[in-house]
This record gives C-alpha cells, sequence and structure tokens, in this order.
C-alpha cells in the first residue's frame, strides 16, 4: 500500500520498527500516527513521518528507540527521507518512489499499478475527483 509524499518524508520499514524500536509498532504508531499528525501515515510494510524539510526529522530519537543510523556515513537501512521535490537522503533497495507515492517493494501490483495510474492523471483530473468528493492523493489500499 503505497504512501503519498508529502514534501518531506522519513520512511520507516515496519519489519525494524517490529524488531529494534522500543515499544514495537504500537509505540511507534502510537507517538506518530495519530489525530494530531494527520500527514503522517502507515501502510501494511512502512511508516511515513511527513516534515515540510528533510532536516526537521529527529532521528536521534529513532536510534535512541533502537533503530540503525550511520551518522558518519549519513545512511540507514532501517528508513530513509523521501522528498518530492529533492533528492532522497539515501538509496535503499526496499523502497521504490516516483515523487508522488513511496512503497515497499513488497507491496502487491494492483497497488503498483494504481501508483502509476494516479501518478499520471493530471491537475484537472485530480481537481475533478475531488469535486466528486474522492482524494486519489492519499495512501493506496488495495
Amino acid at each position: 500500500m503505497p504512501i503519498y509524499l508529502h514534501p518531506s518524508n522519513l520512511v520507516v520499514d515496519k519489519k525494524a520498527i517490529a524488531s529494534k524500536y522500543i515499544g514495537g509498532i504500537e509505540a511507534f504508531r502510537e507517538k506518530y500516527i495519530t489525530q494530531n499528525e494527520p500527514f503522517n501515515q502507515e501502510d501494511n510494510q512502512i511508516f511515513s513521518i511527513s516534515r515540510w524539510n528533510p532536516d526537521e526529522f529527529d532521528i536521534d530519537e529513532l536510534v535512541e528507540n533502537g533503530l540503525f543510523y550511520d551518522e558518519k556515513r549519513n545512511y540507514s537501512t532501517d528508513f530513509t527521507i523521501c522528498t518530492r521535490y529533492w533528492e532522497d537522503s539515501w538509496h535503499l533497495d526496499w523502497i521504490k518512489q516516483n515523487k508522488v507515492f513511496a512503497g515497499h517493494i513488497d507491496c502487491d501490483e494492483n497497488e503498483k499499478m494504481e501508483v502509476e495510474r494516479i501518478s499520471n492523471l493530471t491537475v484537472d483530473e485530480i481537481g475533478e475527483l475531488h469535486d466528486k468528493g474522492q482524494n486519489p492523493l492519499k495512501t493506496i489500499k488495495s
């Protein structure tokens, strides 16, 4: 289930959260996926924390709670920062993004096709869908 990309998104593999983050998925979800953070998202494989700028994320909190991050190399295998307008902070083999959506490479084929369909809509087509009460720019769920 790919997530819609906001300007800056810290994308975390749920497997890393489940196995490394103190308190696991529920603790992470309680801290980040709340009504107070309406742009933060999750799907079956990833969490996404959204901010305006890539330097606004609290990477220290993630490390203190068990995730891996090499400060000297500015690299992690557990998460990356994907952005709409700039290059990602570092590339990870388990994530694919197209500047509109980001998803785990293990998401199903129907979700991948939906990413392509929505990513190719024009602004007018997106506006028409919004007028009909539909929001194509959200987490894709099959």
